[in-house]
């Protein structure tokens, strides 16, 4: 099976790497996502990021000369340097994308959900994670594929309305930025543990996964956040 990064922020691949699952470099892995319906028009426009890029206009990084920011799809990236060697880089990652939805393989894709960073809002539920965005996204993936919405935050039910239940929502989960900085650091390995568990229970019963289960095996109170 294999586990892979669809954004907001890089520590999603950061968990993925710590993980036992796929360790390949993918388009939204070390970049911010803000929106995901911007995402999908990356793709639809076979991820020409490199066309509309700036010096990044966010607050955290009017200090910093390298990190860039796309205008049309609201993508921060804080990684590059050369922006040359940046474009042929993402043009091989971007192939290697497509090119899963050839793969008989089983696949999950993460998306954490943006509830807001820097100075950059949270993105809307009813106009990212509808039925529609669902449905563009998916088009795009491999018929094994299952999408899996992640957010730190426990959602109303009138939040839990504006998101297609066809993704996967796992809402009240550990953060992946834990391992990463912060206050619960110290659970590390335990959230990767946590986190390998849940690969493991999806691998195992792909075709019939119960969300109560997955939900269980990497809630907040698990590390002693209590939502």
């Amino acid at each position: 099976m294999n586990v892979i990064s669809l954004g907001y922020t890089c520590y999603v691949k950061w968990l993925i790497q710590d993980s036992n699952f796929k360790k390949n470099t993918d388009i939204f892995d070390w970049i911010n996502s803000f929106e995901f319906n911007k995402n999908i028009k990356s793709l639809d426009n076979k991820f020409d990021i490199f066309e509309n890029i700036v010096k990044s206009p966010i607050n955290v990084d009017l200090k910093s000369s390298n990190v860039y920011y796309n205008t049309l799809y609201s993508f921060r990236l804080p990684h590059e340097t050369d922006l040359s060697e940046s474009k042929q880089k993402y043009a091989r990652r971007y192939e290697r994308f497509i090119n899963y939805k050839n793969s008989n393989e089983k696949f999950v894709f993460i998306r954490q959900i943006n509830i807001g960073r820097y100075d950059v809002p949270s993105e809307k539920l009813e106009s990212n994670y509808n039925d529609e965005m669902y449905e563009k996204i998916i088009s795009y993936l491999p018929a094994q594929s299952i999408i899996l919405l992640i957010t730190h935050k426990k959602l109303s039910l009138d939040d839990k309305k504006n998101i297609s239940d066809k993704f996967i929502l796992l809402d009240n989960s550990i953060s992946p930025e834990h391992i990463a900085h912060g206050d619960y650091l110290s659970y590390k390995n335990d959230i990767i543990k946590y986190y390998n568990e849940l690969f493991k229970y999806i691998n195992n019963n792909f075709n019939k996964i119960d969300i109560n289960i997955m939900k269980e095996l990497i809630k907040n109170e698990k590390i002693g956040i209590n939502t």
